[in-house]
């Protein structure tokens, strides 16, 4: 994004400081540049692919930022003077910032924080509040000593992510601005509570209205994309598809293309040979960098992935991304986005069908949690106590950060609403802030304001992803007309089959499903294929080894074994054993 490391200048001493610029050598920064904000130092550095100033100062006031922002469809150099001007005479438009990014304005002496308004660009400080950063592995790096906070660390385990200010250390805290509270040496922004619009009545007019929004986006980011060469990670679904359709006639310039092709993933070769096919008929330019699975490496190999996954993602993965595989590693992203300056991404985009396949109007709040928060068979992992313990305190954090009531049932929309605006910016969107560190980076679906846009077309969601397909056949038919990994294109009605089956998946009570779930893992246990392929990985690299008996060794009340069953776990589990492993010298293991 690049990154920022603001700190009190008498709370850090030379080799404190120097621990912390450390970690951004090994994260492959460049020198930062420095800046004196009163009694506060700050370090500031540049993203690594693109050359760029990323701050602006002048008598009135300056502005240092990290991450991707655009502001009133401006390039990026207007953007960042125009927030400063309209900051200094209070006619900041905030409705008109796009983007995932943090601002420091350093204005009349007084330091101010600006981050999106879903906390996409996450920041840390200590519970002091003597430095903030953008960088989880540098506020660990910069305490003499760290304790493992148990219930968030469970809670990182079995869900795959991590709601509300926790960190996995208790000296370690995300910056949440609308629960923050107290005093500090900067100001931080508190948005506007998030208001729901009303939902289309005519479904025809709503699919038109969806496309025309995401066209108006293209429009309001196309002055930075002249300036930083743009392409899109493509796959075979819905979401990414949906970009490159609505990129079509919006610019008068390409929109370049890149897709993973990792060995021994069957569903990268299929979607690979879908990406070839729509780059051929569209003309646009295609980067295809050939990866393995993690079989595939030697023992030294393993551990330089693991620790670039390690360094890349800030010491944070995310459900089913950013771990134990080479696409999520800085070397494969030099690779990958080689010759640009912008990224688009499609998460989110799952806002615009029934991706979780619930049609009820009313669920079992522990029971849909179980179904959908928690990918593994809990009752297999952790005792019923230390769950139920852990599920209240989930529960109390997502009643505290979204204005909806968790009792005992909530409603199918209120599930919606966890879903975009608490788990995709709390969860996936933890690539923009690994991205964000090489290049501008931008996943429109996260956007607040796209999100309400999406909220217009709730009636029409129905029970699987039509409605989607619909607003991409209206972007483009010729996008829409090509196959999907699903099986079908986005030009024709869904099969019946499928709609048979989401609609079967959608009103099938979880606990069902649930009992399904524990069922499959415990018949298969002896013969399931993530199980054995970590088992292998395990075996042929020590340093994997190691790092999975460390945490085995701090957590004895999970069945790793079992959260390891899990195709989505392995690896999320796999990442957090290096974490601990990786700072060990710093934990405590005695509190």
């Amino acid at each position: 994004m690049g990154a920022f490391f603001l700190y009190n200048t008498q709370s850090f001493n030379e080799a404190k400081l120097n621990s912390v610029k450390d970690v951004y050598v090994q994260k492959g920064f460049h020198e930062p540049k420095q800046f004196h904000l009163g009694s506060y130092g700050l370090l500031l550095y540049q993203k690594q692919l693109v050359n760029y100033e990323n701050f602006y100062e002048e008598d009135e006031g300056a502005i240092y930022v990290v991450g991707t922002v655009i502001y009133r469809g401006l390039g990026y150099s207007e953007t960042i003077r125009a927030m400063l001007h309209d900051f200094y005479n209070h006619t900041l438009a905030y409705d008109e910032l796009l983007g995932n990014y943090c601002a420091i304005i350093h204005c009349k002496g007084q330091i101010h924080i600006l981050n999106d308004a879903l906390n996409v660009c996450e920041l840390f400080e200590d519970v002091d509040r003597t430095f903030v950063t953008s960088s989880f592995l540098a506020a660990a790096e910069s305490m003499e000593r760290l304790t493992i906070d148990r219930l968030t660390a469970q809670e990182k385990l079995l869900t795959g992510y991590i709601v509300g200010e926790n960190t996995l250390f208790n000296e370690v805290k995300r910056v949440i601005p609308q629960t923050r509270t107290g005093n500090s040496a900067w100001e931080v922004h508190k948005w506007e509570p998030f208001q729901v619009p009303e939902s289309d009545n005519n479904r025809t007019e709503s699919v038109k209205e969806r496309a025309e929004t995401i066209k108006q986006f293209f429009a309001k980011i196309e002055n930075i994309a002249r300036e930083y060469p743009p392409e899109l990670g493509l796959s075979g679904g819905y979401d990414s598809r949906m970009l490159f359709a609505g990129s079509q006639g919006s610019w008068p310039f390409k929109l370049d293309l890149h897709t993973h092709s990792t060995e021994g993933v069957k569903i990268h070769d299929v979607e690979k040979e879908i990406v070839k096919e729509m780059a051929k008929q569209t003309g646009t330019p295609l980067q295809i960098v050939p990866t393995h699975n993690m079989d595939y490496y030697q023992e030294e190999d393993v551990e330089d992935i693991l620790k670039d996954g390690y360094y890349f993602f800030d010491g944070r993965c995310a459900y089913n991304m950013g771990a134990f595989s080479p696409v999520y590693t800085r070397k494969y992203k030099c690779q990958a986005v080689s010759g640009h300056g912008l990224t688009l991404n499609g998460l989110g985009g799952e806002n615009y069908r029934n991706y979780y396949m619930n049609i009820k109007p009313l669920v079992s709040t522990k029971q849909w949690m179980k179904a959908k928060v928690y990918p593994c068979a809990v009752e297999d992992v952790l005792a019923k106590e230390d769950f139920n313990k852990l599920h209240r305190t989930i529960v109390e954090k997502m009643d505290r950060l979204l204005p909806i009531k968790w009792g005992k049932v909530v409603s199918n929309f209120d599930t919606r609403r966890y879903y975009s605006e608490m788990r995709m910016p709390d969860c996936d969107a933890l690539n923009c802030n690994a991205h964000n560190q090489m290049e501008f980076y931008l996943t429109p679906f996260i956007d607040r304001s796209m999100i309400a846009d999406a909220y217009r077309g709730r009636k029409y969601v129905g029970v699987s992803g039509q409605y989607q397909a619909d607003i991409i056949h209206e972007l483009s038919p010729l996008v829409a007309s090509f196959d999907s990994h699903y099986g079908y294109a986005f030009d024709k009605k869904e099969p019946f089959k499928r709609t048979i089956y989401m609609l079967v998946r959608g009103i099938l009570p979880d606990f069902i499903w649930n009992a399904r779930i524990r069922l499959l893992t415990r018949k298969t246990r002896n013969t399931n294929g993530n199980l054995k392929y970590f088992n292998r990985v395990r075996e042929k690299s020590k340093f994997l080894d190691a790092a999975a008996s460390y945490a085995e060794s701090l957590f004895p009340e999970i069945n790793f074994d079992n959260l390891r069953l899990d195709y989505a776990m392995m690896p999320n589990s796999t990442y957090i054993s290096v974490v601990l492993y990786m700072l060990r010298d710093k934990i405590n293991v005695g509190e």
